[in-house]
């Protein structure tokens, strides 16, 4: 990211310009709006019999403001306008002075300015925190603390002499009076830029003309949007957002349609519904059952004191264990194909260099996390001493969400266990041990109407994964058994937390349709997935104790759960689509604390990974590229390298429907945006290229990024679309330096985006739409061409791993435990055994594979790898 002065770039906007004042027409007041005449109206600025010709007068004005205050706060505004100025009769004409202080009183009214400052208070004496409408040239909010000189926004006032002391209502300007103007001048209209009250010249306003009906309209519609704080949804009906809108269905579509196009050297092992375990699994008409069976095979190289070998989730482990010689063995360059349209409850364990696909017609193999469908009357019974709230007949694992009829959702109720209670606390409001005692006990009786409680009392502030727990759920419409046909639990699914997938090195995971699961897939080296759907994800606890976060708090509601984990080096994560989770759909993260040495050290890094041509909607954060640890502490470590973030399509972030988690604009530990990189010094060579950035939550923000030491040009941006709500922030920017907790500037997506983009961002060739309806032909043409342009990248998909090579013993050799004479015998060859051949260790000793399953290391001394 550099910053730089911005040679060229598209915008999509009404640019702001000063202006004389208006000759009050229908033409020059429609030619102003430039189709925000019917946002004017649905503001209640304006109604249909409105006639805009001649002088407003003082009645006008305060009809116009009382109905914009009354939409904008959803209240009756029950005070009388001007108290203490004395205004003239309803019926008498305004000037432009005395309008500026209505216009004022009409900021108060609506909460944008701190009341104290109309008392001539100074500005930290009141609320200092409170955000002013304004923002600088660079998009960047300014505070009540910014405001001492207006001159900086052109607003200096040079009142005409003759009239200084010669006022209409025989009341001198004050020294208030000119502030409150200079006040009112100073604001600009988010949507366009222009100002609440046009000045005539530089630094000059006219006072005392009258304000025509044109020039009252705009003002007030201009103050309605001097400070958009919640928001408002993009229309797709624009032209621009129907081009984006619709390049995301056809993705959405497209992935969700993807065909299997991956084969396979080694041997196909198929999986079905109507299968049977004790088949061979070589065929469809001979395919296996089960994930136990799946999991069984996938045991092959697991060392004998594996503890996975005991987890009661799967007995098919406990047999492979005893049965070594009898079970199936994936190996690499073998793949396991799914039957599209089954349905398998339970967790993946992947083998390294094994594909893992679909085959057959219809949608993609689904493999869920929620162990059941829990509709049906006998699976839910009335907790003692409730009348609606139902107890689940089986403990579960801690659950983030539920999904019912496939649409709406049960919201999950947390609470801080410590000791050997339940507090009431709030997820962002986390207590110090001294604060624990005066927090309230928390009782199930407390559940809100269609919102649950898992009782899962870990004894460690850490998750113990493969404890469970009562799930109670408050339902007023009636036991949730005969209320829902489909209940869905976005639960945990395994002992291990590690997700419905854990992609071991060199794998393919193809079309597979992941879901209700704690967390997705978590991948290592080496590996793709691709064409795959992830889908509510997240969400779980995942500890109690803040320590290490970098919180002051001791004791905290910690929840997670992201929807694809890359770990290690080249990676690829390509045409998956990702929706509804509580946190980032794909994260690229490593925790390095700067004493980790050699293997140690390599672990750490994320090198040559790509994230290309995926659709995520509805999460409550896009793609993550951070290592906190590193960026927060200024450690030099070059952990990312070769990072690209390209073609991608980002829609919805922080709308999720479920589990929107708070969002607090000033904590870097949970910015929540479309694309977030931190990044510490050391890194090189990120870029974020030809991504749609669509309609984020305005809480949130399209792009979060940090840099250390001004080290901006570790990271690049070219060819994105930017398309924000109304009031929401565009770039939330952080720089780090040595020994400092910098704050984060914000900018918001306003009348300065496109400047914000090509200037601070770095993305000349960014393509920025408009905050409104307005648009020109031109511009939408070089938006479709654009839009066609990332819709026609395509990436190859992976390429299956080759079958693992062989070698053969030239004497009879004892297997090691390790790659050293020193180690544990834990197996013998005879000469001329051949041997799965797993690769070399540092010393030059080979990693192999025995026949029943057993890993080990021999000499090279004495085998020789098979040409």
């Amino acid at each position: 990211m550099k910053r730089r002065s911005l040679a060229f770039f598209i915008v999509f906007a009404i640019i702001a310009s000063g202006c004389p004042a208006y000759a009050g027409t229908v033409e020059t007041l429609q030619a102003d709006l430039q189709g925000e005449l019917d946002i004017a109206r649905s503001v209640g600025i304006l109604s249909e019999d409105f006639s805009p010709e001649g002088d407003c007068t003082v009645g006008e004005l305060i009809s116009l403001l009382e109905n914009a205050v009354v939409v904008k706060t959803g209240l009756p505004y029950g005070k009388e306008w001007g108290a203490g100025f004395p205004f003239p009769e309803n019926d008498e004409t305004i000037d432009r002075a005395w309008a500026a202080r209505l216009l004022y009183e009409g900021f108060l009214a609506m909460g944008w300015v701190n009341p104290n400052i109309a008392l001539g208070v100074d500005f930290e004496a009141g609320d200092g925190e409170t955000n002013a409408p304004l923002t600088d040239e660079n998009g960047r909010q300014i505070t009540h603390g910014d405001l001492t000189d207006y001159q900086e926004f052109g607003a200096a006032l040079t009142m005409r002499e003759d009239y200084q002391w010669n006022y209409t209502y025989k009341e001198p300007l004050t020294a208030m009076t000119e502030w409150l103007i200079g006040f009112v001048i100073a604001q600009r209209d988010l949507l366009n830029g222009k100002r609440v009250m046009e000045i005539d010249g530089d630094n000059y306003f006219n006072a005392f003309d009258p304000l025509t009906r044109v020039d009252a309209v705009l003002a007030v519609k201009r103050l309605f949007f001097s400070y958009i704080k919640d928001g408002a949804d993009r229309s797709a009906s624009a032209e621009p957002d129907a081009v984006v809108v619709g390049a995301i269905d056809d993705r959405r579509a497209k992935i969700l349609g993807s065909p299997t196009s991956v084969d396979v050297a080694g041997t196909k092992y198929y999986v079905s519904n109507s299968g049977d375990d004790g088949n061979d699994g070589l065929s469809p008409e001979t395919a296996w059952r089960t994930l136990d069976k799946v999991n069984g095979a996938a045991t092959y190289g697991w060392a004998d004191n594996d503890s996975r070998w005991n987890n009661p989730h799967f007995a098919e482990f406990q047999w492979a264990y005893e049965h070594k010689k009898e079970r199936p063995r994936l190996k690499r360059g073998d793949g396991v194909f799914f039957e599209r349209g089954g349905l398998w409850r339970g967790t993946l364990q992947a083998v390294a260099g094994v594909t893992y696909s679909a085959y057959g017609e219809g949608e993609k193999p689904r493999i869920y996390g929620s162990p059941e469908n829990g509709a049906g009357a006998e699976k839910w019974s009335i907790a003692s001493g409730t009348e609606n709230v139902w107890v689940f007949y089986k403990d579960l694992q801690d659950c983030g969400g539920i999904l019912l009829n496939g649409g709406e959702t049960a919201a999950k109720q947390t609470a801080l266990w410590y000791n050997r209670e339940y507090y009431s606390a709030d997820e962002r409001s986390w207590p110090t041990a001294e604060e624990l005692p005066n927090l309230n006990p928390f009782s199930i009786y407390e559940l809100d109407d269609m919102s649950f409680f898992n009782d899962i009392r870990y004894v460690n502030d850490f998750v113990e994964y493969g404890e469970s727990g009562k799930l109670y759920m408050r339902c007023d419409q009636g036991n949730p058994g005969e209320v829902f046909n489909s209940i869905e639990f976005i639960t945990g699914s395994d002992d291990w937390g590690a997700g419905v997938i854990r992609a071991a090195d060199g794998c393919i995971i193809d079309n597979i349709s992941i879901g209700f699961c704690g967390s997705g897939i978590c991948i290592e080296n080496d590996t793709t997935v691709q064409n795959c759907e992830i889908s509510w994800v997240g969400g779980i606890v995942g500890g109690y104790n803040a320590t290490g976060l970098g919180l002051d708090a001791a004791f905290a509601i910690i929840r997670s759960g992201d929807s694809l984990t890359i770990n290690g080096s080249n990676n690829r994560a390509i045409g998956n689509y990702i929706h509804h989770a509580p946190s980032y759909a794909i994260t690229i993260e490593t925790y390095f604390m700067g004493d980790e040495v050699g293997s140690e050290y390599d672990r750490m890094i994320r090198e040559n990974c790509l994230v290309g041509g995926n659709l995520i909607e509805y999460c409550n954060g896009g793609v993550l590229a951070v290592c906190w640890n590193a960026y927060g502490r200024n450690l030099y470590a070059p952990l990312f390298r070769g990072i690209r973030i390209e073609n991608n399509m980002i829609h919805g972030v922080g709308y999720g429907g479920w589990n929107d988690l708070p969002i607090n604009e000033t904590d870097p530990y949970y910015d929540f945006a479309d694309v977030c990189v931190r990044l510490n010094p050391g890194c090189e060579n990120v870029t974020v290229t030809d991504n749609v950035l669509y309609a984020t939550r305005p809480e949130a923000t399209l792009l979060s990024l940090g840099f250390s030491n001004g080290e901006t040009d570790t990271m690049s941006f070219s060819g994105n679309v930017f398309a924000q709500n109304l009031g929401g922030n565009l770039l939330h920017l952080q720089n780090i330096t040595a020994g400092s907790g910098d704050p984060i500037e914000t900018y918001k997506y306003d009348y300065n985006f496109a400047k914000t983009v090509g200037e601070i961002v770095g993305d000349a060739s960014g393509i920025v739409l408009p905050l409104t309806n307005v648009y020109d032909a031109n511009d939408v043409a070089v938006l479709t061409q654009k839009i066609d342009d990332i819709k026609a990248i395509e990436y190859e998909s992976a390429a299956s791993p080759k079958p693992a090579r062989q070698l053969r013993a030239i004497a009879d050799a004892n297997i090691r435990a390790q790659a050293n004479t020193d180690s544990a015998i834990v197996g013998k060859v005879k000469s001329g055994d051949v041997l799965d051949f797993l690769g070399a260790a540092d010393n030059g000793w080979y990693n192999v594979v025995l026949t029943d399953g057993t890993v080990g290391y021999i000499s090279p001394k004495l085998a020789a790898i098979i040409d």
